[in-house]
C-alpha cells in the first residue's frame, strides 16, 4: 500500500462465511483500523501486521501482512493463491493458481510446508496424502523470494468440493463464472444455489448474476454424487467502478518510451500501481512511462487501483523492431544494422539507496571499505526489489587504495561532477573500478561451448543448435559466438592473445587443439528458443553482423548471462565523477554505463591529501571487455602517465567481443591510441566524439586517433560524426574488416601533440605517418561515406599506397595498405586498396567531393544509426559534417564535445 492510503479488510471463516471479529494493528506506529475493517496506512514506510480475532468464548486469530511504501516507491511484489482455502479427498488432486503482481517475472515456486502434507508440482497441481488433515501450500515469487503467500487445503474422506474463485468482488448486476473442483468421485456434477433470497442468481453451469444492491452474499455447490458434501464462497457485491487506461492500445518501436494515463472510477483515490504483465516485456515506472524492450512482440501493462487491488485494467502494446536507418547508399555486402547502447537510454527510474555524507573528503584515509560496503548492500536491495539503487557521493576528494568492485547488478555510483574527486592510490596494475566479474572466469560445462548444427547467416536473427545443448540456454541469456579463423580473410599475425586457444584464456580453452584460434566473434542476446525434434532454433535480439559457419566449427557459449547460476552484472554504472590514479575496466557485463566522468591520467594534476603511488593513469583508461550494449558518454578522458605505445596509454578500448555498445559525445585526448578496438565484436558505434592528440614515444610519429583494430579481428563498427586527427584501422597484430566511417571530420594532424613520460615533451608537430585516413595492410572491405578529410597544414598528397612506396614523410589524405605487422614502411599487395570503398568524401587535396562512379545514389543519409537529431546537440545544426557544403564553414559546423573542450581549456 502507498503511505496514507486506505484498504478494507474482510474476515471469513474457512467455510466462506463472514465472521464477527475485533480488528487491531500489532505495531504501535503501523496505522489504524476501524471496527468495520477499514485500514488506514501510516505515512511512514514499513511492514505492519493486521490481526483479526473472533469474538465469543472461543477465539481464533488470523493475520495479514501489509507493506507500506512511499508514494514515489514501486509497489511491492504481492503473491496470491486461488483458491486460498481448498478441500480435496485423500489421494485426490486440486489445481491451485498463483498470481504475482509488482514483478515482470510472474513465476512462483510451490511447496508444501508439512512433511506428510502431500505434494505439489510446478504447475500448481496439489496431490493429497493418504491421510486426512489440514495442510499448508506456499507460493514464493521467483522474482522476489521475500514475497510469498499460503493457502490451506483440507484433506477429507469421501467427496470434497472446492469453489474457484474464492471470495471474488463483483459489481452490481454483473456476472461471475464459478467452477467446482471435486475429488473423491468420478461424478463431477454439482447443484448450484445462492444462500440469500436477494443475493442474486446462479445457473446450473455456475454463472452467477449479482443483484442490483451491494452486500456480501454466498453461493453453494453441492455434490450430486454425495449431497452431504458441499462448499460455499462469499461474494462481495459492490457499486460500479473501474480502472481505465489511455491509450488502450499502442504501437512503439523497440527501446522507445510511451506514457500511459489511468483513471479510476467509483473511488476518490485515483492512484494506481503500474506493472508489465509479461517477463521481459519492458518496464514501467510509477508515473506510467513505459520503456519497450529490445525485442518485438505483444505485451501488456496493468494499472491496479491503490484503493482496491481487485480493480485493474490492462493496455496492449505492440512492439515492433526499430526502423533501421537508411543504409541503401552502402554496397549491399557492407550493410548491417547499427542500433547500439542501452534500449531506451540510460535508466533513470531508480531509488536513492544512500548518500555517503559521512565520507571525509580531505584526500586522506581510505574510502575503499565504505564505498564497497554500500555497493554490496545496494546490490542486495536491487536483487530483492528489482529497482536500480543509486549511491551518492558528496563533494570532496576521496582516496581509496583497493579496487572498487561494481560486481552487483542494478547499482549506480554517482557523484556531484568534478567536485567529487576520487583518487586511486593502490596497485597500479589493478583497476580503480572493476565492473563485473574477474577477468579469468568460470569455464565449467554449464557455460559451453556448444556447436552450431547449421550455418549462422549474416543478417539473420536465428541460429540452430542441438536440442540437448539447448537445455543450457534460456531467453535473456547473453552468449558469445565465434568460429575458427578462416585464412581467406583473417590475417592473424602475432595477434593470437586474447582468443580461445589451446590453453585457457578469457574465453576458455579451444575445442580442437593448438593453433586453431578464434578471432571473429561477437555477443548475442537470446530472445526465444523453440525445440523441434533433435534441434533447437535460437532467436536473437540483433541480426548477426558476420556469418558463422559449421565448416569453421562455429560455437556459442555463455559470456554475460545475468540469470541465477551465472550472475553476470547488468544495469550498473558510474556517473558524474572525477577519477585519477587508476583505470576502469569491465568484464562480462551488459547494459552498463559510464556517464559524465572526467578520467584524468595526468600525474601532474594537483590533488589535496597524501598519496603513496604516483598520480595519473597507466593502462587502458576505460576498457569495455565482454561488454554487451554498454555506453560511455558525455565524459572527458585525457592523458596518461606515459604517452607511448604498448597499451600503457590507450584511453578508450573496446575489447574481447564487446558488441552493440556506444561511445558517444565524449572528449578523448592526449593518449597513444585515444580510441582503439581490440578484437571487438559487431555493431559497436563510435560517434560524435572529439578525439585528438594521438602520439607515441616518438617526437614526430602520428599515432592512430580512432583506430578500429589493434588485435584481429574487429569487425562491423560504425564511426560517425567525430572530430578527429585521423581514423582507420591498423594491422600491427592482425587485420579487421567491414568497418564504416560516415560524416566524420579528420584534420590530418594533431592539434597540440605531446609525447613521452610526464612532464610531457610538447611542441613538436607531426612529421611522420601523417594522414586523415590510415587503413593498414590486408584490412578488409572498409567503407568511407560523406567525410570531410584534410591532409593537414601545408601541401599534401591525395593517396599513399602499395604502388608508390611508404613515403612516410609526406602528409596524405589517404594512407592505404601500409603498416603491415606493425612496420610503418611495410606495404601489402594491394588487398586493402582493392577492397576500399569511397563515396561522397570531400578532401583538401582535390578540393572537392569524390564519388564512386558505380553508385548513382548521391543522397547522403543524416545518420546510419540515429533516426533524429540527438538531444545533446541542442541548438547546434545537425548533421554537423556536410561534405557538399561550398565553404569550410558549411562543410564543418559545431561538434558539442569539441565546444565543451574549448570551454574547459579556456577555463583552466
Amino acid at each position: 500500500m502507498v503511505a496514507g492510503s486506505s484498504l478494507r479488510f474482510v474476515a471469513f471463516a474457512a467455510s466462506g462465511d463472514p465472521v464477527e471479529v475485533d480488528w487491531s494493528v500489532l505495531e504501535s506506529a503501523g496505522g489504524s483500523i476501524d471496527p468495520e475493517g477499514q485500514y488506514t496506512a501510516p505515512f511512514e514506510a514499513g511492514t505492519f501486521t493486521i490481526q483479526a480475532t473472533t469474538t465469543g468464548s472461543v477465539s481464533s486469530v488470523a493475520t495479514a501482512r501489509v507493506t507500506v511504501v512511499e508514494d514515489d516507491q514501486p509497489a511491492p511484489v504481492v503473491v496470491s493463491i486461488d483458491p486460498a482455502n481448498g478441500r480435496v479427498s485423500v489421494r485426490g488432486s486440486l489445481q491451485l493458481h498463483a498470481t504475482v503482481r509488482g514483478a515482470e517475472d510472474t513465476r512462483v515456486e510451490w511447496s508444501v510446508l508439512e512433511a506428510e502434507g502431500g505434494a505439489i508440482d510446478e504447475s500448481g497441481t496439489y496431490t493429497a496424502p493418504a491421510a486426512t488433515g489440514s495442510f499448508t501450500v506456499r507460493a514464493t515469487s521467483v522474482a522476489d523470494p521475500i514475497a510469498s503467500t499460503e493457502a490451506r487445503v483440507e484433506v477429507v474422506e469421501g467427496v470434497a468440493i472446492t469453489i474457484s474463485p474464492q471470495n471474488p468482488m463483483v459489481e452490481v448486476s454483473q456476472h461471475q463464472l464459478f467452477e467446482a473442483l471435486i475429488s473423491g468421485t468420478d461424478d463431477q456434477a454439482v447443484v448450484w444455489s445462492v444462500v440469500e433470497a436477494e443475493g442474486g442468481t446462479i445457473t446450473e453451469e455456475g454463472a452467477y448474476t449479482a443483484p442490483a444492491s451491494e452486500g456480501i452474499f454466498h453461493v453453494v455447490a453441492t455434490s450430486v454424487a454425495d449431497p452431504s458434501s458441499s462448499a460455499s464462497t462469499a461474494i462481495d457485491v459492490r457499486a460500479p467502478g473501474e480502472v481505465r487506461i489511455e491509450p488502450g492500445e499502442a504501437s512503439v518501436e523497440a527501446g522507445d518510451h510511451l506514457t500511459f494515463h489511468a483513471t479510476v472510477t467509483g473511488s476518490t483515490d485515483q492512484r494506481v500501481a503500474w506493472s508489465v504483465v509479461e517477463p521481459g516485456g519492458g518496464s514501467i515506472n510509477a508515473a506510467g512511462t513505459y520503456t519497450a524492450p529490445s525485442i518485438q512482440g505483444t505485451f501488456h501493462v496493468m494499472a491496479t487501483s491503490t484503493a482496491d487491488s481487485r480493480r485493474s485494467s490492462t493496455a496492449t502494446i505492440f512492439v515492433s523492431e526499430r526502423a533501421p536507418s537508411d543504409v541503401s547508399i552502402l554496397p549491399a555486402d557492407r550493410r548491417t544494422e547499427w542500433n547500439p547502447g542501452i534500449p531506451g537510454g540510460i535508466p533513470r527510474d531508480r531509488n536513492t539507496f544512500t548518500t555517503l555524507s559521512s565520507l571525509v573528503g580531505d584526500g586522506e584515509g581510505d574510502s575503499s571499505a565504505m564505498i564497497q560496503q554500500a555497493i554490496d548492500a545496494a546490490g542486495a536491495a536491487y536483487q530483492s526489489s528489482g529497482v536500480i539503487q543509486e549511491i551518492v557521493l558528496p563533494a570532496g576528494t576521496f582516496r581509496f587504495t583497493n579496487t572498487i568492485s561494481l560486481n552487483r547488478s542494478g547499482v549506480v555510483l554517482r557523484g556531484q561532477g568534478t567536485t567529487t574527486r576520487l583518487r586511486y592510490d593502490g596497485d597500479e596494475n589493478a583497476p580503480a573500478f572493476a565492473l563485473g566479474r574477474e577477468r579469468w572466469g568460470d569455464y565449467s560445462a554449464m557455460r559451453g561451448p556448444w556447436a552450431l548444427v547449421a550455418d549462422g547467416i549474416k543478417g539473420s536473427k536465428q541460429i540452430t543448435i542441438s536440442a540437448s545443448d539447448a537445455a543450457n540456454i534460456q531467453p535473456g541469456d547473453i552468449l558469445g559466438i565465434d568460429e575458427e579463423d578462416d585464412p581467406s580473410f583473417v590475417r592473424l599475425g602475432d595477434g593470437w592473445y586474447g582468443k580461445r586457444q589451446a590453453n585457457a584464456d578469457t574465453h576458455g580453452p579451444a575445442l580442437r587443439g593448438a593453433g586453431l584460434y578464434r578471432s571473429v566473434g561477437t555477443m548475442i542476446l537470446v530472445t526465444d528458443k523453440v525445440v523441434a525434434g533433435g534441434d533447437a532454433t535460437i532467436t536473437l535480439a540483433d541480426p548477426m553482423h558476420m556469418g558463422f559457419r559449421t565448416s569453421n566449427h562455429a560455437q556459442i557459449f555463455h559470456i554475460s548471462t545475468p540469470r541465477s547460476g551465472f550472475g553476470e552484472v547488468q544495469l550498473s554504472g558510474l556517473e558524474s565523477l572525477y577519477l585519477t590514479g587508476g583505470t576502469i575496466s569491465t568484464n562480462n557485463v551488459s547494459y552498463c554505463w559510464i556517464d559524465g566522468l572526467e578520467v584524468d591520467g595526468n600525474p601532474g594534476t594537483p590533488n589535496i591529501g597524501s598519496y603513496t603511488q604516483p598520480g595519473g593513469i597507466s593502462g587502458h583508461s576505460i576498457e569495455l571487455f565482454h561488454a554487451y550494449r554498454c555506453e560511455v558518454r558525455g565524459s572527458y578522458i585525457h592523458h596518461s602517465r606515459h604517452i607511448g605505445q604498448g597499451g600503457g596509454s590507450y584511453l578508450v578500448t573496446l575489447s574481447g567481443y564487446t558488441s552493440e555498445s556506444l561511445i558517444e559525445d565524449n572528449i578523448i585526448v592526449f593518449g597513444n591510441k585515444p580510441v582503439v578496438g581490440n578484437m571487438m565484436g559487431g555493431g559497436n558505434v563510435i560517434a560524435y566524439n572529439y578525439v585528438d592528440n594521438a602520439r607515441t614515444d616518438s617526437a614526430t610519429w602520428q599515432e592512430g586517433a580512432i583506430d578500429l583494430n589493434h588485435l584481429s579481428f574487429s569487425h562491423n563498427a560504425l564511426v560517425e560524426g567525430n572530430w578527429t586527427a585521423n581514423m582507420g584501422a591498423d594491422t600491427t597484430h592482425g587485420n579487421s574488416g567491414w568497418h564504416v566511417f560516415h560524416r566524420n571530420f579528420a584534420t590530418g594532424q594533431n592539434s597540440a601533440p605531446v609525447y613521452g613520460s610526464y612532464p610531457y615533451t610538447s611542441g613538436a608537430p607531426d612529421s611522420s605517418f601523417r594522414r586523415a585516413v590510415g587503413v593498414d595492410g590486408y584490412t578488409r572491405e572498409t567503407t568511407f561515406i560523406g567525410n570531410v578529410l584534410h591532409a593537414g597544414t601545408g601541401a599534401g598528397v591525395y593517396q599513399v599506397d602499395h604502388s608508390a612506396g611508404p613515403r612516410l614523410d609526406e602528409a596524405a589524405v589517404w594512407r592505404i595498405g601500409g603498416g603491415v605487422d606493425g612496420g610503418g614502411d611495410n606495404l601489402d599487395d594491394g588487398t586493402t586498396l582493392s577492397l576500399l570503398y569511397r563515396h561522397g568524401n570531400w578532401d583538401s587535396v582535390t578540393n572537392g567531393v569524390v564519388w564512386d562512379s558505380t553508385n548513382t545514389n548521391h543522397t547522403l543519409p543524416d545518420s546510419l544509426y540515429l533516426t533524429s537529431k540527438p538531444a545533446f546537440f541542442g541548438s547546434h545544426p545537425w548533421p554537423w559534417v556536410n561534405p557538399l557544403g561550398q565553404t569550410a564553414g558549411e562543410r564543418v559546423g559545431t561538434l558539442p564535445a569539441k565546444a565543451r573542450y574549448d570551454a574547459i581549456r579556456e577555463d583552466r
